[in-house]
């Protein structure tokens, strides 16, 4: 007996939900592309909805929701069972605007304070151009003294008339070749009158004394001194005044000459500059069988002597 009753109950709401579909009427929908097509509307999806076309024969199509045009995407939104999925492709109108409401019954025009415009009109109105002109008035009559100097003319003569024509008087001297120079000849100077004569005495002979004897041994140079204040000690004062004295062998010119120097330590003299730096040096000094380097820094130096060894 259940079965039985469940049976109707299951065939009864199949009949309600089916009956409304069948029932429709065919209609006229229209695609995207212009095309036209008579149906009715049988399911409906997310991707598309499903029409039987109106014919002898049962034909069904299924039909994607973005191709049909809007109004029919419109009709079947009236439908409760496709709105939800029509109504996302029904483009919505757009919202039209107020109308801009004209205020200019409330603007109101200020005078403003303004310029008043010359009288006479023109350049010559114009206090800034005035002056403009007087400058230019000036610079041709200065270029006509400049040229007037140029050409070699009368300098009064090229300034009035560039007084006179502005502009024109100077360009007409600046076009004209240069007056050559009046050279004065000078008379020739007079001859100073002859002198006197003197009476010149004759040359009284002077004794000269003998010239002194030969020097018999080795002639010794006089010393080379360099002083602080003339000289400046540096690095590069002994690598080029002194050079000879930083080899090690000599040369044979130098081999008798010996390096004396005078510093606030005390007087050191030398054969050779053994080392040189940027602040000081390091002088070879002998003693006894025996050398010795003594640094001096080049600030306490105040004599250089280059002498013989024997001097």
């Amino acid at each position: 007996m259940r079965w039985r009753i469940s049976f109707w109950l299951v065939l009864s709401l199949g009949w309600l939900l089916a009956g409304p579909a069948s029932a429709q009427p065919y209609q006229n929908y229209q695609l995207t592309d212009g095309k036209a097509f008579s149906g009715r509307t049988v399911q409906f999806t997310d991707g598309f909805v499903q029409f039987a076309l109106e014919g002898p024969t049962a034909t069904y199509t299924n039909i994607r929701w973005g191709r049909l045009s809007q109004a029919s995407l419109q009709e079947l939104a009236k439908n409760r069972f496709a709105a939800p999925h029509a109504n996302p492709f029904i483009d919505t109108p757009p919202t039209a605007r107020p109308p801009a409401v004209a205020k200019a019954s409330e603007l109101t025009l200020k005078p403003v304070p303004r310029l008043d415009r010359p009288s006479g009109g023109g350049l010559s109105a114009s206090p800034v151009m005035l002056l403009l002109f007087f400058m230019i008035y000036l610079g041709n009559i200065y270029a006509a003294y400049e040229i007037s100097i140029f050409r070699q003319q009368n300098t009064p003569m090229v300034c009035g008339l560039a007084a006179i024509l502005p502009v024109l008087g100077p360009i007409i001297f600046l076009a004209i070749p240069t007056r050559p120079a009046v050279v004065e000849e000078e008379a020739p100077p007079e001859a100073p009158p002859a002198p006197a004569e003197e009476y010149v005495p004759p040359p009284v002979e002077e004794y000269a004394p003998p010239p002194p004897p030969e020097q018999t041994g080795p002639v010794i140079p006089d010393p080379v001194i360099f002083q602080r204040g003339t000289s400046t000690f540096n690095r590069r004062f002994f690598e080029t005044k002194m050079a000879s004295f930083l080899r090690v062998v000599p040369a044979e010119s130098d081999k008798d000459m010996v390096v004396f120097v005078k510093s606030s330590r005390g007087e050191h003299a030398g054969r050779r500059i053994s080392k040189i730096g940027p602040a000081d040096l390091s002088l070879l000094v002998q003693k006894g069988n025996a050398s010795e380097e003594i640094m001096i820094p080049f600030v306490e130096i105040t004599e250089v002597h280059i002498k013989h060894k024997d001097s």
